[in-house]
């Protein structure tokens, strides 16, 4: 075995080579009950149930998934707030989350006779959500419901998929600084025909004379170019 990864959720890593340099998948050791995962994604249905105790998840949903090792993780990030540690467990827990984000919030629909849907999240959230363990750019601690997606310390987790739904589903806010990114997302989705359109309704609303906009100078939010740089 490999030297133990302290913040792989409590697991240990085989020497995948080792074994597949003995002609040895991965696919077999699984079905010898080696774990590649933490992810236990629980039940996923009860059909045995009378009224709502009748029910199934569709989709990939699972409301009943939980992560092996994830509370004493979290633990760690709270009590060990300065250590480098602690911020490498934080990244790896939002990657893993973000990566499994389609299986934390979805449809259950209940009842055999008469059913019905309810959209629900995973039951384990609640829980994270009263736990501080998002590093912010100031290196505070936080929990999701206090932050934006865009208050997070870049440097911790420069590697996340920007996924704003999956953010949603784990308790981020939206402020100011979301909706001007989405904004400026929009429009660089736009036509050129639009973009001219929205282009003239500016200039006329900032008080400029589109004759005029070749002489225009850079102001400070723009670079020497004269290309406006939308995080300025």
């Amino acid at each position: 075995m490999e030297d133990w990864d302290p913040y792989d959720f409590d697991h240990y890593q085989i020497d995948q080579d080792f074994y597949e340099d003995h002609g040895i998948s991965m696919s077999k050791l699984k079905k010898l009950g080696l774990l590649t995962t933490p992810v236990i994604e629980g039940q996923r249905a009860d059909l045995s149930g009378t009224g709502d105790g009748y029910w199934r998840a569709l989709g990939e949903f699972c409301p009943y998934i939980e992560i092996d090792g994830l509370d004493e993780n979290i633990e760690y990030i709270e009590d060990h707030p300065e250590s480098e540690l602690a911020k490498k467990k934080s990244a790896e827990i939002m990657k893993l989350l973000l990566s499994i984000s389609g299986k934390l919030s979805g449809v259950i629909r209940k009842r055999k006779n008469n059913p019905y849907d309810s959209r629900e999240n995973a039951h384990f959230l609640w829980h994270l959500s009263y736990h501080d363990w998002l590093f912010d750019k100031n290196g505070e601690l936080h929990r999701p419901s206090q932050m934006s997606r865009y208050d997070l310390d870049e440097d911790i987790y420069s590697e996340l998929p920007n996924k704003k739904e999956a953010f949603a589903i784990l308790g981020f806010v939206e402020k100011e600084a979301d909706a001007k990114t989405d904004t400026f997302e929009m429009v660089g989705a736009l036509d050129r025909r639009d973009k001219t359109i929205m282009f003239r309704q500016l200039a006329k609303e900032l008080g400029y004379d589109i004759s005029d906009i070749g002489r225009i100078q850079p102001t400070e939010d723009e670079d020497d170019s004269g290309t406006f740089d939308p995080n300025a």
